[in-house]
Formats: structure tokens, sequence, C-alpha cells
């Protein structure tokens, strides 16, 4: 095993030296995305989503993933592009340019490591990456407009179910505003985790991934991306009123146990609901796309 290893180190040199350079280059964008997705909750469960979307997926359509160390022209030209890419950056000032060149930098690793067998499974994993690294970009931007959606959108809920509702906000007190939600005269905190983002991130992220592995017509991947987008604002509305309806129930010693359960609940509810209704769109990939498994030595 260790002979086996120096000997691909040793053929491999010069393409394991080009993404060692590859590597240094995007540190900061992969130390900046490692603390974004560790030190925030809505991240890291929606990357745990993606990850394990991933291995389901790998799993039940028999994906091969077999190394064959292939540094052609296709590996070749995505890793200058990606370098171009940071130069450019570099050169302007443009630093979001740097993250389509990560992307890039990846997608050559995996064509180098895995080769085009797999060209599908490829596709569908950077879309869905390129994705998260966006939504990563974003949170910061999106999160008080989609906190304002999902307390103005509850609100207007209960009040059609006779709950008398309304928005308040609380004065700063070093953190920011607070955003209240009263409920029948009941305040609800509307804090950051209630925005909505993590179950809208996650739903698109599993939506993207399995529409561009599967052969769906393009109308059908938009009509899926939207129906994926809706659907995760959808739920987070069910979440908070299903959360105020129990609250002057269950009492304040059990509230953030209910509060999480609710959450647990409407979270993967949602991702299922999805992935029962992409499971009737197109087709899976025909041959060509899955990789056999390694014959054995004769």
């Amino acid at each position: 095993m260790i002979d086996k290893t120096l000997a691909i180190l040793r053929r491999e040199a010069i393409p394991i030296a080009l993404y060692a350079l590859a590597a240094a280059v995007f540190l900061p964008v992969i130390s900046w995305l490692w603390r974004r997705t560790t030190t925030e909750e809505q991240l890291l469960h929606a990357f745990a989503v993606l990850v394990f979307a991933l291995g389901v997926l790998i799993y039940e359509k028999r994906i091969g993933l077999r190394a064959v160390f292939n540094f052609g022209r296709g590996a070749g030209l995505l890793l200058l592009g990606a370098l171009l890419l940071a130069i450019a950056a570099t050169l302007t000032g443009a630093s979001v340019l740097v993250l389509p060149g990560f992307v890039l930098a990846l997608a050559s690793a995996l064509v180098y490591i895995f080769g085009t067998g797999i060209a599908r499974f490829t596709a569908a994993l950077l879309g869905a990456f390129s994705l998260y690294v966006l939504m990563a970009l974003l949170l910061p931007l999106l999160d008080w407009p989609m906190r304002t959606l999902a307390a103005q959108g509850s609100a207007r809920i209960l009040g059609w179910f006779g709950k008398d509702a309304e928005l308040a906000l609380a004065p700063d007190r070093g953190e920011g505003p607070m955003l209240l939600l009263f409920a029948n005269d009941h305040p609800f905190h509307v804090a950051a985790e209630c925005n909505g983002f993590g179950v809208l991130t996650a739903s698109l992220l599993l939506t993207l991934l399995l529409v561009l592995f599967k052969k769906v017509a393009l109308f059908d991947k938009a009509l899926l991306l939207a129906a994926a987008a809706v659907s995760g604002i959808v739920f987070n509305y069910l979440r908070i009123i299903v959360i105020v309806y129990l609250a002057p129930v269950v009492g304040l010693d059990n509230y953030y146990v209910m509060h999480e359960i609710v959450g647990v609940i409407t979270y993967y509810g949602c991702l299922l609901f999805l992935w029962w209704m992409i499971s009737g769109f197109g087709r899976d990939p025909g041959a060509g796309t899955v990789q056999p498994p390694a014959a054995a030595p004769a």
C-alpha cells in the first residue's frame, strides 16, 4: 500500500504541485468558507444536508468513485481558468472573482481525480456547491429582509385564523434591535434563526443537486427550483405559526424544547417533501454517467 502510494506521488508530482499551489492561492477562500460554515448554524445544517444527499445519491445510484488521476486537457484548462480568475481578482480588486475561481479549481481537482466518467454527478455536485458558496456570501445581506418577510407573513396568516398579531421593534441592546411578533399580547422574538434562510438554502441545495443529476427538462428544472424556494418559505411560516399556537399550551418551562422539536420536524419535513416531489420528475442518467465497479484482477 505504501509502495503504491509513493509510486502515485512520483508519477503525479507535477499535478500535485499545481494543486498545492492552487490550494495556497485559494486558502483565504477556504478559511472564510470554513469560518462562515462553522459559525452560522443555518449554513452548517444546510451543508450537512448537502453532504448527506450526496452520500444517498452515491449509494442509491451506485456511482463508482474510482480514482483515475488523469491530468488531461479538461482538468488543465479548469485549473488555468481558476488561477486566471485569482490573478484578475488581485489586479482589479474585485475580490468576488476568487469565488468562481475556487469553484473552477475544485472542478479541476474532481476531473483530475475521478475523470469524466461521472460527469453528470460532478456537474450536480459543483452546481450545488456553487449555490452554497453564493448563499454563504448572501447570508448577512438577506438576514433582515427575510426576517421581516417571515414576521410579516406569519402575522398576516395568524390574523386569518383570528389571532391578534402585530410587529414591533425592541430598543437596541448592543446587538441590534429585536424584531418582536405579538400574538394575542404574547411576545415572540423573531431572531436570525427564524428568518427561514436555513430551510430555504437546504431546500435549494437539495433540489439543485437532484435536478442537475437527473435528466429533467429545463422548464421543469426552473419549476422545481421555484417550488423549492416556495416550500422553504411556507414551511418556515408553518414553523412560526405552530410555535405561536403551542407556546401557551406547553408553558415557559417546556417552550425551548417544543421550539426545537417543531423546528426539526418542519425543516426535515420540507426536505422529505421535496425529495418525494422531485423523484417524480425526469429520469436517472443512462450508461456512461455512472462508472461500473472495478473488475477484479485476473
